[in-house]
């Protein structure tokens, strides 16, 4: 989780599939530690990144559901 984070807010080139990857994983480790609010910020952080048709486009938008405040 710390180095998913640590490489998103490295401002490092990444590709679009890196960055929904990491973004995914990152955010999925959050919500397994019960820390939603993290990943749901750190989706709301990275969802201008890039593309979200690709091959983690249901895992990115699950995990955006999942942590919606209020739900």
């Amino acid at each position: 989780m710390q180095v998913g984070t640590g490489l998103l807010a490295s401002g490092a080139a990444h590709s679009d599939a890196e960055a929904a990857y990491l973004t995914t994983i990152t955010a999925a480790a959050y919500v397994n530690l019960g820390r939603d609010a993290e990943a749901h910020a750190l989706l709301q952080n990275q969802w201008s990144r890039f593309n979200h048709a690709g091959p983690f486009e249901f895992a990115l938008r699950d995990l955006r559901a999942l942590t919606e405040p209020g739900i």
